[in-house]
């Protein structure tokens, strides 16, 4: 197959190890195969089906005719002759009064199959009354009524209006002589109806077979892919990083927030990662650092989750959980100081680290951690905004942070937000991206405003990503325990990595990259949603805490990163790039077949269900011959239903008989009966 059709995956049988073990066996074909085996399935369904539960129906209720006869011979019976007796009415005196009769019961085996079923069901509640003549060679039939009294029917209808409106009338009539009797056939037929109607719907159900496009890649070129050390790694690595950002945010913002099957949002498993957010949570800095104030941070956090939804397909699957906690923080004269630089510019530098045993942090060696010139002049005189991007992880000893911002077990990021010459219809309290001056004249028919601040906004997030045993048993940092076995061994002595060790593989590396600092590192500015919304010179429709969108965005942007790293390893995404080179352990090329995602071209059909449903149509149609159609009326009948139906009877005449007085009273009193015999000939 060719043409849009998704390519190496894995076709034919497969387990599914996200559904029920019923479930997991799965079929991989192509869209035109499934179409013909699930419209053969359905007409299948339809002709063998319908009819094996059309008999059964019809063979079933004989074993029903006995409850619903007795039924209701001793509701008429029993309520009668209630004020006769003293005490209430004893079960084993029901047969001597002759209330019971055994002829019904035998009745069931003397009737054939077919339509004659349902003359046997109702033989003891109509028969023809000889009484009554015939119109137009149509025959009458009557309900036998207490004291074999007759209900008559309506004869066989001639076409028209008139006998419409007959019909109409002769039921209510029989419905206001013997109600119990009539509602018993009605409902009797009524299920058979029912029964019908649910065959073909499963008929229909036969299309859900098809249970959609996963498949699990197979692509040659898996691996995990690197800059070889004979390239040049500093550029291919950047372009390549530049790439995966991009591609991580582009998906974010398309397909996060997107209702589900958008379009361009169906390349993984699963749309997007849930989370829930919290704001005003307690700052994650020490001291006073957070602004406006210690209890002002904002936090995002999915919680934990199985790593199926990241597509991992394997027996024992870890738990992961991603977080990230964002606050502006202060800018004051300890962290922010303007000062002349060695061309006799001022400029504001920005010390947050960079003071530690190496001098270094991000490979600059200085005392501070960042210089821009001072803004009073907007300097910056292009309509953008300047980002510098900073981490450190609490892993490295080379990483070195401010104690205050240290936060044990994270990745921390800091952000160093400009603004150049951006201004706003309105005044702006926003901490990150500030409008607190107007400008002297109007812009046309308004003022504008502007962010007058001589140096940019520092924003911080420290992320965190959590790793538990699959049992739930033991939970971990990723960054700073030690692994339960190495993912970078490449020792070919060694046997393969077990399942569990391949699917711990996978979301090891799915987490290297899920951080703030690789979703904006990059792109910089261009990672921001404010920068998004400027036209020109002027930004409109920024949010009123427009930075808290902004670390939203960011960490969308990381569990898409997520998603796609493991998306890109088992399809070998790199494989062509130049001076790449395939790094993956050889005891875990196993896991290139542990990642689902959705494909083109391609369904899958569900093995337990291609085998129960025909294999049931066929049974059904098989098990409905006459003699099995006679034993399970016997089975129903006599067995199942016979002694609760005549203790129910019994306590229902015992307990009941006044209820049924007042019953009678109410549709003796003519309103009941007159609305009905209304609806019925309108």
């Amino acid at each position: 197959m060719g043409g849009l059709t998704t390519q190496a995956i894995k076709q034919g049988f497969w387990r599914d190890y996200s559904r029920a073990v019923p479930f997991r066996a799965q079929v991989l074909v192509s869209d035109e195969r499934s179409q013909v085996l699930t419209n053969s399935l359905a007409i299948f369904l339809t002709l063998v089906g319908s009819a094996g539960a059309l008999i059964w129906a019809l063979e079933f209720l004989k074993g029903l005719k006995w409850l619903f006869i007795t039924l209701a011979r001793l509701f008429r019976r029993l309520v009668r002759n209630r004020h006769q007796s003293q005490g209430p009415i004893q079960l084993q005196t029901l047969r001597h009064r002759g209330w019971i009769s055994e002829g019904v019961g035998n009745t069931v085996r003397e009737q054939g199959g077919g339509l004659g079923v349902i003359q046997a069901a109702f033989s003891h509640l109509v028969r023809e009354d000889p009484s009554q003549p015939s119109t137009s060679g149509a025959g009458q039939a009557s309900i036998i009524g207490p004291g074999g009294s007759s209900i008559s029917t309506a004869p066989t209808p001639p076409r028209g209006s008139a006998a419409v409106r007959f019909n109409a009338r002769q039921a209510q009539r029989n419905f206001a002589a013997e109600p119990v009797d009539f509602l018993l056939v009605s409902l009797a037929l009524f299920a058979v109806i029912l029964w019908l109607v649910g065959v073909n719907a499963a008929a229909a159900f036969a299309a859900r077979v098809s249970t959609g496009s996963t498949a699990v890649s197979s692509s040659p070129h898996c691996g995990i892919w690197q800059a070889s050390q004979k390239a040049d790694v500093v550029t291919i690595g950047r372009d390549w990083e530049y790439d995966a950002e991009s591609r991580a945010g582009t998906y974010a913002r398309q397909c996060y927030d997107a209702e589900a099957g958008a379009d361009g949002c169906h390349l993984y498993e699963n749309q997007s990662i849930d989370f829930f957010e919290v704001s005003d949570v307690q700052c994650p800095f020490a001291g006073q650092t957070c602004r406006p104030g210690p209890s002002s941070a904002y936090k995002l956090d999915t919680g934990w989750l199985d790593s199926k939804v990241l597509g991992i397909n394997s027996k024992r699957r870890h738990l992961f959980r991603r977080s990230t906690t964002c606050s502006p923080v202060s800018t004051n004269e300890t962290y922010v100081r303007y000062e002349t630089d060695s061309v006799g510019e001022r400029t504001a530098r920005y010390y947050y680290g960079n003071i530690g045993q190496s001098g270094s942090w991000n490979g600059q060696r200085s005392p501070y951690t960042w210089e821009s010139p001072e803004m009073f002049e907007k300097k910056i005189s292009s309509p953008t905004y300047s980002v510098a991007a900073f981490r450190s992880t609490s892993d490295r000893a080379t990483s070195y942070i401010l104690p205050e911002f240290r936060v044990p077990n994270t990745t921390v990021t800091l952000m160093i937000i400009s603004s150049g010459m951006i201004f706003h219809l309105t005044e702006r309290s926003d901490p990150i991206f500030p409008a607190d001056r107007r400008t002297k004249e109007p812009v046309g028919d308004s003022y504008r405003w502007y962010n007058s601040r001589h140096h940019g906004s520092v924003l911080m997030c420290a992320d965190g990503f959590e790793i538990c045993s699959p049992d739930n048993q033991t939970c971990y940092n990723w960054q700073t325990r030690p692994l339960p076995w190495s993912v970078t061994d490449s020792a070919p002595s060694q046997p393969p990595a077990s399942d569990e060790e391949e699917a711990y593989a996978l979301l090891y590396h799915a987490g290297l990259h899920s951080n703030t600092y690789h979703a904006i590192r990059s792109r910089l500015a261009y990672g921001l949603d404010a920068q998004r919304h400027v036209n020109q010179h002027l930004s409109t429709g920024l949010a009123p805490e427009q930075w808290k969108s902004e670390a939203r965005l960011l960490f969308q942007t990381s569990l898409a990163r997520m998603q796609q790293d493991v998306y890109d390893i088992v399809r070998g995404t790199a494989s062509h790039t130049e001076g790449f080179e395939n790094s993956m352990p050889p005891r875990y090329r196993g896991m290139c077949k542990r990642v689902k995602f959705q494909s083109v071209g391609w369904s899958n059909l569900s093995l337990f269900w291609l085998l129960i449903l025909p294999s049931g149509a066929v049974l059904l149609a098989g098990s409905s011959r006459r003699w099995k159609g006679e034993l399970v009326a016997y089975v129903v009948g006599r067995k199942i239903f016979a002694k609760p139906a005549k203790r129910l009877a019994v306590m229902i005449g015992n307990g009941w008989t006044g209820l049924r007085r007042k019953c009678r009273a109410f549709w003796s009193s003519g309103w009941f009966s007159g609305w009905f015999s209304g609806w019925l000939l309108r």
